[in-house]
């Protein structure tokens, strides 16, 4: 499946996961659609602050509901936001394509992998303690 088509199936079960989700990929493909470097530095930024907003709210359910891998999956978030302000910074820097290319070609491949895994095990976590407390 493209990483891009965001369905249903893909969906966590988690519906602020699921939202962030959806607005990732569609930030993604805003910017590998025709833009201009103006438009494509402020898509950019939008998707960084993005990123640093849909990180935080996994970083809480994780501390929320305990989640035995958070250091591992904060250490991913952290890393996968360094890479793309970096690649946004450049894009300020007149590199706008390179940033593109950043975005376009490694971003989907990498989410849909940390979807599967890491996120997914996330969601478990996240409704096995929602269930736990509705008892």
């Amino acid at each position: 499946m493209d990483v891009l088509q965001w369905t249903k199936r893909d969906h966590s079960g988690v519906s602020e996961m699921d939202e962030t989700h959806a607005e990732f990929i569609a930030l993604i493909k805003a910017i590998g659609g025709p833009r201009g470097a103006g438009d494509l530095r402020h898509l950019l930024r939008s998707l960084v602050e993005h990123t640093r907003v849909h990180f935080a709210l996994e970083s809480e359910l994780m501390r929320t509901c305990r989640f035995p891998a958070a250091r591992e999956h904060e250490d991913e978030h952290a890393r996968v936001l360094g890479d793309l302000a970096r690649y946004a910074a450049m894009a300020d820097r007149g590199m706008p394509e390179m940033a593109k290319a950043f975005v376009c070609e490694y971003l989907p491949a990498w989410f849909r992998g940390h979807a599967a895994t890491m996120d997914s095990a996330l969601a478990r976590c996240v409704k096995d303690q929602r269930k736990r407390r509705s008892k």
